[in-house]
């Protein structure tokens, strides 16, 4: 069950940090923007955005739902079976990744699980990270991983990949070359 819940968490990590690599850190993203790739570009990170959001209200749900069990950060300090030592110190983590996490219930309830008619009317930007929140929200889930691992094998765990990182930059470079190459121009003889 805990390579399972590692899994999920470092599963979310690797969306966001595709995420951001692609958009948040592009410094090509003005290039890319001006090129023939903006609109499946725009389209990508409308995608990526709302998966990533999702991915980590789901790690928010409660432990127990309409008598369904979910693997979720309540479940693990819930039913982990942890000492009051540790317990106590993953209710503080859970407490902290909570108040960066609730940005997410919003926008998951109205738009992303759901298409609520008001909202969608509206048209209105719902609840975002504030600036660093997302790093910090990282951050603390590590944090939590590593006090879960160490606590119950004894063993640290490892730290969230980050592979697509480079597979992110090799896009870029692509999309960005592409857009460097001067347009063809089909020649039509007049006369």
């Amino acid at each position: 069950m805990l390579d399972c819940f590692y899994e999920q968490c470092n599963w979310t990590h690797e969306v966001w940090t595709l995420r951001r690599a692609l958009f948040d850190g592009n410094r090509r993203k003005r290039t890319l923007d001006r090129g023939p790739h903006k609109y499946f570009l725009d389209y990508l990170q409308t995608i990526l955005t709302a998966y990533f959001m999702l991915q980590i209200a789901k790690l928010h749900d409660p432990a127990v739902a309409s008598g369904r069990v979910s693997l979720t950060l309540d479940y693990v300090v819930e039913y982990g079976g942890w000492d009051t030592a540790t317990k106590a110190k993953l209710v503080r983590n859970k407490r902290t990744l909570d108040k960066l996490g609730n940005v997410i219930r919003l926008p998951r309830n109205k738009l992303i699980v759901h298409n609520d008619l008001s909202t969608v009317l509206q048209g209105e930007p719902l609840g975002a990270f504030s600036r660093g929140g997302d790093i910090s929200y990282f951050k603390s889930l590590q944090r939590f991983m590593k006090r879960v691992y160490i606590s119950a094998t004894g063993s640290p765990c490892a730290d969230f990949s980050t592979f697509t990182k480079g597979d992110a930059r090799s896009v870029i470079l692509a999309l960005a070359a592409d857009t460097a190459k001067e347009p063809r121009r089909s020649r039509v003889r007049t006369g």
